[in-house]
């Protein structure tokens, strides 16, 4: 029955997003073979079964028009790893629809999964120098780290990580200092320092652990 409700509440935000303010002379008749579409769509999306339910929502897009079934057709198409098909559409609703920061997110996803990486950190620098913001510094330092560019990858992790303190972007950071650059001390003394600033995360200690058994540092131990 999830699938059902899950349809009528997507079918209400629907309504809203279109804006229900007819009049009674404005009423139009209902259009139930739209209607049954979106519950077919909704329920293969609950299905996981992404191939029909892209086809269900792309069909939706192209009879509407409607910027919310081309984020579902979407979805869909990079729950099948269609990258190429993810490409397209995420461009489109750049093109399109004005809201696309998310669009842009996604198409730059889209880009690195089919390792279109050069177009994927152009894109994602001209984010970058419109918001400054940690998020956009990580993307770019892991499409680089893709291309194994590690130096760069490693610029823009150091960027990121200045600006949030997050552990996962440093154990990132980290990672690249001391297993693809050598630079083992640097990654040690990244960890130290986090160490004594802060609650030691079980993540942190865990890979100062494996780095102070690896060198033998029983004092560190």
């Amino acid at each position: 029955m999830s699938s059902y409700r899950n349809a009528l509440i997507f079918l209400a935000l629907l309504m809203v997003q279109t804006g229900c303010t007819y009049t009674s002379a404005q009423l139009q008749k209902p259009d139930y073979k739209q209607d049954l579409t979106v519950l077919l769509a909704l329920d293969s999306e609950q299905n996981r079964d992404y191939k029909k339910s892209f086809s269900y929502f792309y069909h939706l897009y192209e009879q509407t028009n409607k910027e919310i079934y081309l984020q579902k057709a979407l979805y869909s198409s990079f729950q099948m790893q269609d990258y190429q098909t993810a490409e397209k559409l995420s461009l489109e609703a750049i093109e399109k629809f004005e809201n696309t920061k998310g669009y842009y997110y996604e198409y730059i996803v889209a880009l690195t999964s089919q390792e279109k990486y050069d177009k994927a950190i152009e894109v994602s620098k001209k984010l970058l120098k419109q918001n400054p913001r940690s998020a956009l510094y990580e993307l770019i330092a892991n499409i680089y780290f893709q291309k194994k560019q590690f130096g760069e990858a490693l610029r823009y992790y150091e960027s990121a990580y200045a600006d949030n303190q997050n552990e996962k972007t440093l154990l990132k950071l980290v990672d690249v200092l001391y297993t693809y650059l050598d630079k083992k001390d640097e990654a040690l003394a990244y960890l130290e320092t986090y160490a004594r600033t802060n609650k030691c995360d079980p993540r942190i200690c865990n890979k100062l652990l494996l780095i102070y058994q690896e060198q033998g540092n029983i004092d560190g131990m």
